[in-house]
């Protein structure tokens, strides 16, 4: 993910961006900043995963990622830390998951049902596409958490970022549950209305070779 280091000093640049790619053999960590070694002046980090394509406005602290379902978004609030020669003494990032990792696991009652239903051509879910996170607020997912764009996101091959089922129809299987596909979409509160009847969080949309657009509705409670 990217780390973003911000200060001040005699200078005014006693800090540079820095990335701990957590994938590579020889990661560059957060000892990697500048800091000013004069002063016991702070630095202060934020950080955010993936690294790339986050957008942000420096006016009001806004920071904004458009995902598109098949990878997690985190994000690690503000530490300070000053220089030291003991890199044990860095600051540690704490990463919170943005995002509800959503899985489908399907089954035909028999094979004559599987047979009249026809191989999925298409598994979408109604959900937010975009992430805001107000840097000036302290983290809290009611506080500083804003998810927008509501659209109609893919699914995708279980452990894969390949759309589900890709370009051939794939068999609904009718021996037991299997786990067909997987995405990350916005996270919703299970709720009830006023007369305490459940309500529907998710609405995902189904598409077979004899069935054209069927809905299914989720109830979290």
């Amino acid at each position: 993910g990217s780390v973003i280091a911000d200060g001040s000093g005699p200078d005014g640049k006693v800090a540079r961006h820095a990335t701990a790619r957590f994938q590579s053999s020889n990661p560059q960590l957060l000892n990697a900043a500048i800091y000013n070694k004069d002063a016991l002046i702070p630095v202060y980090f934020v950080a955010f995963h993936p690294h790339d394509n986050w957008q942000s406005n420096a006016a009001n602290n806004i920071a904004t990622y458009n995902f598109s379902g098949y990878q997690d978004v985190m994000f690690a609030d503000e530490r300070s830390g000053v220089y030291a020669t003991d890199y044990s003494q860095s600051p540690q990032l704490l990463f919170k998951h943005l995002l509800t990792w959503f899985k489908i696991e399907i089954r035909a009652e028999n094979e004559e049902v599987a047979i009249a239903w026809g191989d999925i051509k298409s598994i979408t879910i109604k959900s937010k596409s975009s992430v805001s996170i107000d840097l000036s607020k302290v983290y809290s997912v009611n506080e500083c958490v804003e998810f927008t764009n509501e659209t109609s996101l893919n699914f995708y091959h279980t452990g894969t970022d390949d759309v589900y089922p890709g370009t051939t129809p794939l068999p609904i299987p009718y021996t037991g549950f299997t786990e067909v596909a997987y995405t990350m979409c916005a996270p919703v509160m299970a709720t009830t209305d006023d007369l305490g009847d459940r309500t529907t969080e998710y609405v995902i949309t189904i598409e077979t070779t004899h069935r054209p657009n069927v809905t299914v509705n989720v109830d979290l409670k």
